[in-house]
């Protein structure tokens, strides 16, 4: 798993907003299977926590909802880019032609 795109093979010579760009454009020729599939895990894994902070009625659920915060991305981008890995060379083709 990457959790950086920088590490990646195919993100070779690209400066991070082109990374990213090629992951969007990645991202957009998943199909909708894959894409379901993609969603309901990253829904699996935010809602039992939203469930657990639903609970509380203080503000002792703030350093909760930042870690969340601060987490979720990087639980998330492995998965994306395990998902979108057979596209990434197209993508980054299409971001190097403009």
């Amino acid at each position: 798993m990457f959790f950086d795109t920088r590490k990646i093979n195919e993100f070779a010579g690209l400066n991070y907003s082109q990374r990213m760009l090629a992951l969007e454009i990645a991202k957009g020729k998943l199909t909708l299977p894959k894409k379901a599939v993609l969603h309901t895990i990253k829904f699996l894994l935010i809602a039992p926590v939203f469930f657990l902070i639903a609970g509380v009625q203080s503000w002792s659920v703030m350093p909760w909802l930042i870690l969340l915060f601060l987490l979720y991305p990087i639980v998330t981008k492995p998965l994306t880019i395990y998902f979108v890995r057979g596209y990434l060379a197209e993508s980054v083709e299409q971001v190097k032609q403009g």
